[in-house]
């Protein structure tokens, strides 16, 4: 299978290492600015300085978009209409009204676009999932994701972080927020980008609620919380023991003694369970994926909290 890669930044390069331990995947080419970028690439992959013009080379079997989301748009529409399959980074862009183009683009060339919204695929968060049925009916949800960076000044900090959060969300209680807002709590100036803290509030059937905390100022974290009748189950994805289960706890804040470890079944990375999604979605000849309707539902919803803001 070859496949070619538009941007390989910091994310990008992520993504290139992780095809390149894929037995039958190539890398044909990428569009790449790096001065080093041949220290990266493997013997025989071309670079070209423009995506327009990597679109063109000859027997892609996908393309993935590793680049600011202001660009995605025009990427993604341009791959599609050559009938290429694409993998977007999330997110899908900034903009409801070109999400919404793309899925129509989408369904009427019968080329799949799927949202690379990787914590989707994370393991533990698989597991946490398939646990739900300890804590009993769920009445609250808590995320915290943060770091010291990346700061980047052509993406907000509430679109890149937000992201990951309400998709985790929404897959897991398997339906859409019916409120939304969002506040920034903290922020620095400085002329690299924003540097910032935001908290994405939301409510969902069955008054289940839930609060997302992001930041790029904060020390490293990503915490999935989950309160029912029965307890709560906490996802701690940098802890020794990732996943356990509080029995009559709940607290909404973090726990501080030891709950039951639950087994997590696999040991994959999220980004090598997403790409490989996208390549089985390509030897199958597939033209619809559950994570474009994810992607489009995710850019609204930001786009709402951004304007109510």
């Amino acid at each position: 299978m070859k496949i070619g890669l538009v941007g390989v930044g910091r994310w990008g390069l992520k993504i290139l290492n992780t095809i390149m331990e894929i037995d039958d995947v190539t890398i044909s080419c990428v569009t790449s600015s790096r001065k080093t970028i041949y220290d990266f690439i493997p013997k025989g992959c071309l670079v070209y300085q423009k995506w327009d013009e990597m679109i063109k080379h000859p027997d892609l079997d996908g393309i993935i978009i590793s680049t600011p989301p202001s660009s995605h748009y025009e990427i993604a529409k341009s791959s599609m209409l050559k009938g290429i399959p694409v993998l977007v980074e999330k997110p899908l862009t900034l903009s409801t009204k070109e999400a919404f183009d793309l899925k129509v683009i989408s369904n009427e060339r019968k080329t799949i676009l799927m949202t690379e919204f990787t914590q989707v695929y994370n393991p533990k968060f698989t597991q946490l999932k398939k646990s739900l049925n300890l804590i009993g009916e769920i009445s609250h949800v808590r995320t915290e994701a943060s770091n010291f960076g990346p700061i980047r000044n052509d993406t907000p900090v509430l679109w890149d972080w937000g992201s990951h959060e309400l998709s985790i969300l929404i897959t897991l209680l398997e339906e859409v927020p019916e409120y939304i807002k969002a506040n920034k709590t903290k922020e620095n100036l400085n002329n690299y980008g924003e540097e910032a803290s935001w908290d994405i509030y939301c409510n969902f059937k069955n008054q289940i609620t839930s609060v997302s905390r992001i930041s790029n100022i904060d020390h490293k974290k990503r915490k999935v919380s989950v309160i029912g009748k029965k307890g709560m189950i906490v996802l701690d994805d940098f802890g020794k023991s990732p996943l356990q289960f509080y029995e009559g706890l709940k607290n909404q804040e973090s726990p501080i003694q030891i709950g039951r470890e639950i087994n997590i079944e696999s040991k994959e990375k999220p980004l090598y369970k997403a790409l490989i999604n996208f390549f089985n979605c390509i030897r199958n000849k597939e033209i619809r994926h559950w994570s474009l309707d994810l992607g489009v539902k995710v850019t609204e919803l930001l786009a709402q909290c951004s304007k109510n803001y």
